[in-house]
């Protein structure tokens, strides 16, 4: 997955970050917000993004997730 141009996909003012308004119709994103905005900033920047997909996907991959699961890609 390129998080540079979902980053870029979400972020419609194009400030380089992500708000919690921009987060909003992200599903997981948007619930994870608070946690994934690592400096309490109100933003999430590339680096948070990064880590909170990589939270995300781990948390998958032990439930028996999409990408982790029967059948799953990873």
């Amino acid at each position: 997955m390129d998080l540079s141009a979902m980053m870029q996909r979400i972020d419609s003012d194009s400030d380089g970050k992500i708000s919690k308004a921009e987060a909003s119709s992200m599903g997981p994103l948007a619930s994870g917000f608070g946690s994934a905005d690592s400096n309490q900033d109100g933003f999430l920047d590339l680096a948070e993004l990064t880590k909170a997909m990589q939270k995300l996907r781990a948390a998958r991959e032990k439930s028996g997730g999409p990408e982790g699961g029967p059948g799953g890609a990873g």
